[in-house]
């Protein structure tokens, strides 16, 4: 069952669970909040709006970068592409990350474990926890590789933080000594999601 989801949530609702998945990112009290009153709205449009600023700021800081190192070749014409794939390639990353990888987090805890919590409570989760890459990627643009880095770090660390706190007695409550393995998975894979961001949309190579 996918669990109850609230049918009406207000935009004032929206962008407080917003706010609380990036400044009260350390507290435990989100999974208990959404336990009766889940919803997706907010996390479908977090997400939508990820894969297009993520692919509209990845080229344009490619092209900021392109123009920092080429900015003193007059010899020669200089010419620069914008990527259209980083549309296609930035819906997979973050649709396929709430919607797969939470759906295997439900799986594991439902299925193996008997665990209570829904479907839609763990996308819930998933997908409010993304809400603070929207800002961070506006200032990525910046070509500075050395920032770049660190904005990515701390937005994974931070998203990493909120997801880990709000899935711990979840995942530990019902998977006793198995927890360990599952609740690791949980912070590697979203520190993958941070990596790829990073590598792919904020990297210059040429």
């Amino acid at each position: 069952m996918p669990g109850k989801v609230e049918q009406v949530m207000s935009l004032q609702d929206i962008l407080i669970r917003i706010r609380d998945s990036v400044v009260g990112s350390y507290k435990a009290d989100f999974f208990d909040k959404t336990t009766d009153n889940a919803d997706l709205y907010g996390p479908f449009w977090v997400a939508t709006t990820l894969v297009f600023v993520i692919a509209a700021t990845g080229n344009y800081a490619n092209y900021v970068s392109y123009k920092k190192k080429h900015s003193a070749a007059t010899s020669t014409v200089q010419v620069w592409y914008s990527n259209v794939d980083k549309v296609g390639y930035s819906a997979i990353l973050f649709y396929g990350y709430v919607g797969l990888v939470g759906l295997m987090l439900y799986a594991c805890l439902r299925w193996w474990f008997k665990s209570k919590v829904s479907l839609a409570q763990v996308w819930c989760i998933y997908g409010y926890a993304l809400s603070i890459f929207v800002p961070i990627s506006f200032i990525c643009i910046l070509p500075y590789e050395w920032l770049r880095w660190l904005l990515v770090a701390i937005a994974t660390s931070t998203s990493g933080l909120f997801l880990l706190t709000n899935f711990k007695a979840p995942i530990f409550d019902v998977a006793g000594a198995k927890a360990l393995p599952i609740y690791i998975a949980v912070g590697v894979a979203h520190a993958a999601l941070g990596l790829v961001l990073k590598l792919y949309f904020f990297q210059y190579w040429s």
